[in-house]
């Protein structure tokens, strides 16, 4: 088993490797305002691996609450509180250690209570145009 102590806090994450989540190094992202419906939110990621169709990182998001429009996501809670309302769905209350999933197309609201960590996968639905169909 890799020590670790010695594992890397950037990305990407191989397989067959090891990070710690709460001390990786995330980059902040801007939320568009638009999706701010209180507070002053601040989120930060970090991609492991993106190869097109899925997409593998940890997120972050400071106090308040945002909108978003879901991909197809399976997540981990690492730490804090969220109460997640799904439109036309349940509502989901988030704490360290709960699993959740998301479905493509699902409109959200967050209320993040206590800052969140979250560990995700996204599986990307293709895209189809008239020139690859």
């Amino acid at each position: 088993m890799a020590d670790a102590s010695s594992s890397d806090t950037t990305a990407p994450l191989h397989l067959g490797s090891t990070m710690n989540v709460r001390t990786a190094n995330l980059s902040t992202e801007n939320l568009d305002p638009t999706q701010i419906i209180d507070g002053n939110p601040q989120v930060s990621c970090l991609i492991l691996s993106d190869d097109g169709h899925v997409v593998r990182g940890i997120w972050k998001c400071t106090r308040g609450t945002v909108t978003d429009i879901e991909q197809d996501e399976m997540f981990t809670a690492i730490e804090g509180r969220v109460t997640v309302v799904i439109e036309n769905g349940p509502t989901l209350e988030l704490l360290p250690g709960y699993v959740g999933l998301l479905a493509h197309g699902a409109k959200t609201t967050w209320t993040i209570h206590e800052d969140i960590v979250k560990t995700f996968q996204i599986t990307m639905k293709p895209t189809h145009t008239k020139s690859n169909l």
